[in-house]
């Protein structure tokens, strides 16, 4: 492979290392109720057995805060204590299009370094834009992949994410925000395997990685390098390592400057995957792609029989005569979807379902369809 002169990250890094401090209204209101969510979800989770182990584990003396706590501590405890409790209790803002949850990882590292540097509000918002607009830009570049590869994305996006906020936030030149960048991607990492038993490490993930992320920025600063092609290289970079063969690093620049990926980011209702927040809103939806608001949570009670519209990701297929479509609805994974996602299911994790199709519960699949033109 035939590597261009500047890399991905030296471009990255001479869009947001100089990017104004004035930021789009829209874009300043998110990263305000990020950082409002955030610190409610850390007090939330303050007297959790999780928070303590973290805290008892990690602290030392120093500037910061850790949300909810009595005590300063140094940059390290607090990016690993507030990252830990935003993620812990589930409540944390998610980005539709990874997923990630990129403020649990990029608010407690830039409010961290703030505290320890004195940094304005201003440089925390543009840290926060930053740093979430470049993590939830790392997920288009091959959706799902991270997942199917065994790794979280939350812990190693974050990494990077958080080392660019970070950076940011210092107003670092452009060589040691890319330089950053290089030595987060070198330290990125957090495997999945914490599903089958709900292991505290998925709450330890967004923590790890803003410590990550803020002790990457001080090396940059202080003189380390590292590799500037961290994110394109074939053979040891970042999305080869976690997302294979499959990935388009050019993706993260893709209307750069004009459009906001963070604008995807919102913020759960309820205690759960966004995922399963599933009430249509007729007044925001369309024909072609359903509005979910998140606002109607909807028990369901045994034994009872429960109607479900289920709708699809927007996609394009060219249907020819004498094609076949066929519905799968399985309990767990399915060998159609199983390139999207992979979990390991133990047998007292998977229930029973059944599925009633008659006269009296009719099912039907709606498909719009553009016909080809002649």
């Amino acid at each position: 492979m035939t590597l261009p002169s500047i890399s991905v990250s030296q471009r990255l890094a001479a869009a947001f290392a100089g990017q104004a401090s004035a930021l789009p209204p829209a874009v300043a209101q998110l990263c305000d109720a990020l950082l409002m969510d955030v610190t409610g979800l850390c007090v939330a989770a303050r007297h959790s057995d999780y928070m303590r182990a973290a805290l008892q584990a990690s602290a030392e003396p120093g500037t910061c805060t850790a949300i909810g706590h009595a005590g300063s501590f140094n940059v390290a405890t607090a990016a690993l204590c507030n990252g830990t409790a935003a993620h812990g209790e589930d409540y944390d803002d998610t980005f539709e299009g990874g997923p990630v949850h990129a403020g649990a990882v990029i608010v407690p590292a830039v409010l961290a370094a703030a505290e320890a540097h004195g940094l304005s509000g201003a440089d925390i918002e543009r840290g926060i834009a930053v740093g979430c607009e470049l993590m939830c830009r790392l997920c288009l570049v091959a959706p799902k992949r991270v997942h199917q590869a065994g790794f979280h994305p939350t812990a190693v996006f974050g990494a990077l994410g958080a080392a660019a906020g970070v950076a940011s936030a210092l107003r670092l030149p452009d060589a040691q925000w890319f330089n950053a960048l290089g030595i987060a991607g070198s330290m990125a990492s957090g495997i999945i395997e914490y599903l089958a038993e709900g292991a505290w490490t998925k709450r330890m993930h967004p923590g790890k990685a803003a410590e990550t992320g803020v002790a990457a920025a001080y090396l940059a600063q202080a003189g380390m390098t590292g590799p500037s092609y961290i994110l394109e290289s074939e053979w040891g970079g970042f999305f080869a390592t976690y997302c294979g063969p499959h990935a388009q690093p050019e993706r993260l620049l893709e209307q750069l400057g004009e459009s906001n990926a963070i604008a995807l980011t919102g913020i759960k209702p309820y205690a759960c995957c966004r995922a399963s927040h599933g009430a249509i809103d007729p007044a925001r939806s369309t024909d072609m792609v359903p509005y979910h608001s998140h606002a109607d949570p909807q028990a369901l009670t045994p034994n009872e029989i429960y109607k479900f519209e289920i709708s699809l990701e927007p996609m394009a297929y060219l249907i020819k005569q004498g094609h076949r479509l066929r519905v799968e609805i399985v309990n767990g994974d399915s060998p159609a979807t199983e390139i999207l996602w992979s979990h390991y299911y133990r047998p007292d994790k998977i229930g029973s379902d059944t599925i009633h199709h008659d006269a009296l519960h009719p099912s039907e699949l709606i498909l719009p369809v553009s016909p080809a033109p002649i």
